[in-house]
C-alpha cells in the first residue's frame, strides 16, 4: 500500500468518506502529485479539515 493510500484509509476510518476526503482523493494524480496529496491528507488527518493550512486575505 502506498503512503497516500495508507493516509486515505486512515482519513476514511477517522472521519468517514466525506466531501473533503473525496476531494483530496479525486485530485490525486490529476491536479496534485503524490507529495501534494500526501501533504493535504496528512493535514486533514491531523486537523479534520483540508483548509486548516490556508490563509486568505480579502481586499
Amino acid at each position: 500500500m502506498t503512503p497516500v493510500r495508507r493516509e486515505l484509509a486512515v482519513a476514511r476510518t477517522k472521519h468517514g468518506n466525506g466531501w473533503e476526503v473525496q476531494s483530496i482523493a479525486n485530485c490525486w494524480g490529476d491536479t496534485m502529485d503524490d507529495r501534494e496529496t500526501l501533504g493535504a491528507i496528512r493535514l486533514f488527518n491531523r486537523t479534520g479539515s483540508m483548509f486548516a493550512g490556508i490563509t486568505c486575505s480579502i481586499h
